[in-house]
């Protein structure tokens, strides 16, 4: 299995080693009143062909940040109509580090993407 250098949340575990399906990741932050829109959408995808995309064709992540409304719960409550797995990951991220960024890009890989003063 890759080893990576990832900084994230302990109760978060990504298995890197082998295939499966997509994974669309969601970054949501007090976003309770719109998130159920967004997932809806997800849940009657169709292919190029115009059929629904097959269940399970790729996994939802959706990463409550710093919320302090309802997002969360939402989303756990929408789980039971989405035809894809449906996950959430709720974090307290300090300022200034209350991004996808800090969680799920290798420091490495930041540095070197990052713009040079």
């Amino acid at each position: 299995m890759r080893q990576t250098a990832f900084a994230r949340p302990d109760h978060v575990r990504l298995d890197l080693g082998r295939p499966g399906p997509a994974v669309i990741a969601i970054p949501a932050h007090n976003e309770a009143r719109e998130i159920e829109r967004c997932l809806a959408a997800l849940a009657v995808q169709r292919d190029l062909m115009g059929a629904p995309v097959e269940a399970g064709a790729f996994q939802v992540l959706v990463f409550a940040n710093n919320c302090t409304d309802r997002t969360a719960a939402v989303v756990n409550d929408f789980a039971s109509r989405m035809p894809h797995p449906l996950r959430v990951v709720e974090a307290q991220l300090p300022s200034g580090r209350a991004n996808m960024r800090w969680i799920w890009l290798p420091r490495r890989s930041w540095r070197m993407a990052r713009p040079r003063a």
